[in-house]
């Protein structure tokens, strides 16, 4: 299907340079999305779906810190959010627990989300990287006071580099509270951590890597299959894994 469109996309941003180190924020601003191809059919029936576009609506305040002296810096940040959509395109049940792709009203999504980076020389030759985030989520259709699946309530992740010489660990650790599963029923993930880590050897060109994905064993989903049958264990991650690598560079 072949059409032209013209949609007007307001946006205000208002910025305020607090101090050398504070940055405060607040901006507004208006956006749409277009349903995409294969929004548009229904890929059992074939029948068209003649969904509209999204109109969305987004309010976000935020300060941005940072810090750095001869042998560390800082930088943290901290933004919330509250955004309206209206004709909001959602999977929703049907009859016999089918789904299908709708409009819906009164999607509305709010969240507090914080962010931090801290990189410190330690000695000589030993040099820590961390980073870390929160999410507090809160996004939910009002007319039915029901939670959007697929999105968890609050997660904590971080990640991190310590390195020494030619050797290095590195760390992914993220933790997900329980994610709704469905519109109009109490179907819950359950809280999860999950835990990759790696050792890595470098000398010249050559890097060798040891390590582990989902080291906890944890069993979760790695995409989950929301307002359906069986959602939370749709496509479960594999195992707890363990992998090694060789990998060279060449120069010219």
């Amino acid at each position: 299907e072949d059409y032209a469109t013209f949609q007007a996309l307001p946006f205000v941003q208002v910025a305020y340079q607090a101090t050398s180190q504070l940055r405060v924020f607040a901006q507004w601003g208006s956006g749409g999305s277009h349903p995409t191809s294969f929004e548009l059919v229904d890929p059992e029936g074939y029948q068209p779906y003649n969904l509209k576009s999204e109109q969305a609506h987004t309010l976000e305040w935020g300060a941005r810190w940072t810090r750095a002296a001869s042998r560390w810096t800082v930088d943290c940040a901290l933004q919330a959010y509250h955004q309206r959509v209206n004709d909001a395109i959602a999977q929703v049940p049907g009859p016999a627990d089918g789904i299908f792709m709708d409009n819906v009203e009164g999607l509305r999504m709010s969240g507090v989300e914080a962010s931090t980076h801290v990189s410190h020389a330690i000695g000589k030759a030993t040099i820590l990287d961390v980073s870390g985030w929160v999410n507090i989520n809160r996004h939910a259709f009002e007319p039915y006071a029901s939670v959007l699946p697929g999105t968890p309530r609050q997660s904590i992740g971080t990640t991190g580099r310590l390195s020494n010489g030619p050797w290095a660990w590195r760390w992914q650790h993220q933790w997900f509270d329980r994610i709704k599963l469905h519109n109009t029923q109490d179907d819950w993930t359950e809280p999860q951590h999950r835990l990759n880590t790696s050792i890595e050897y470098t000398r010249g060109v050559h890097a060798v890597q040891l390590g582990v994905r989902n080291a906890l064993n944890a069993d979760f989903s790695g995409w989950l299959q929301t307002n359906a049958f069986g959602g939370r264990y749709f496509n479960p991650a594999p195992p707890r894994t363990i992998w090694l690598s060789w990998r060279w560079t060449v120069t010219g």
